[in-house]
């Protein structure tokens, strides 16, 4: 039961051995901190060998962390973490930094609010990603953009970034 859970900070860091995990029924909607939450070891993120991570049903509406969340997850081929509303979310700094195997990232349909600060390096070496759909983003209250899509080789379509509002950046 993680219908009480507030923070999962951590909670498979340097998992390295882990190829699988079903967590797909998890209650999230108490969870204000994902931080780092399957990020590598520290000294070689690209060691994590998770291969599938079902997260479509999760309704994380009380985040404000995810910063790290999944930062050298090399094994992931897809992740749908579509329709999240998240009316508190800060920061998703270096959210999937370092996932150089992860071709399908589904973050339409987020919903956020002015409170989202930091973006920074949230796609950072996330080669293999053609197309991405951020055309529900509230970005009018980010601040931090940097290194956003740096080493995203084969991006080739963003759609909705063109209505971002960047006043704050």
């Amino acid at each position: 039961d993680t219908s009480n859970v507030t923070s999962t900070g951590h909670m498979f860091r340097a998992c390295n051995s882990l190829t699988e995990l079903d967590i797909s029924n998890w209650n999230v909607s108490k969870v204000t901190s994902f931080t780092a939450m399957f990020q590598g070891n520290g000294n070689n993120t690209m060691d994590m060998k998770i291969k599938g991570l079902d997260l479509s049903k999760w309704q994380p509406s009380s985040v404000v962390h995810m910063n790290h969340m999944f930062y050298g997850c090399a094994q992931l081929t897809e992740m749908d973490v579509s329709g999240w509303v998240m009316p508190n979310l800060y920061t998703t700094s270096h959210m999937f930094a370092d996932c150089t195997n992860l071709q399908t990232i589904d973050v339409s349909g987020w919903q956020t609010t002015s409170s989202w600060y930091s973006m920074d390096g949230m796609f950072n070496d996330c080669r293999k990603v053609q197309t991405l759909d951020v055309s529900s983003w509230n970005t009018s209250g980010v601040s931090e953009f940097s290194q956003l899509f740096e080493a995203c080789w084969a991006l080739q379509e963003i759609e909705g970034m063109e209505n971002w509002n960047t006043s704050s950046g």
